[in-house]
């Protein structure tokens, strides 16, 4: 994710990258640095005006609710936001799965 920075790829690229990393850090139940990198995330797709905010904020709730942070009603209005075309209906079922997988599996 830095190296992409540091060669000043595309933002599209590096948001793809952090989520990679997000997603790594938080199946190895590393909540914390899943968040900030999820966070990071959505501040670069603000910053560079780029489809994926909903994505990246749903990750960020979904971080927060497994943290204990955020609230069952914050997560379900970020997947909400997030299910509102049919990619991200899609997307909302995915993150449920991992959801409820990271939650059995201890991950919180």
């Amino acid at each position: 994710v830095e190296l992409a920075a540091e060669m000043t790829l595309p933002a599209k690229r590096r948001q793809n990258g952090l989520w990679m990393l997000g997603a790594q850090f938080l199946a190895n139940g590393d909540v914390p640095n899943a968040t900030r990198t999820f966070e990071a995330q959505a501040a670069l797709i603000s910053e560079a005006g780029i489809d994926g905010l909903p994505m990246a904020s749903a990750w960020c709730a979904a971080c927060q609710w497994l943290a204990g942070s955020a609230s069952e009603a914050e997560l379900e209005a970020a997947l909400t936001a997030l299910g509102c075309d049919d990619q991200g209906k899609e997307q909302v079922g995915y993150l449920r799965t991992a959801l409820a997988v990271f939650k059995k599996s201890g991950v919180a």
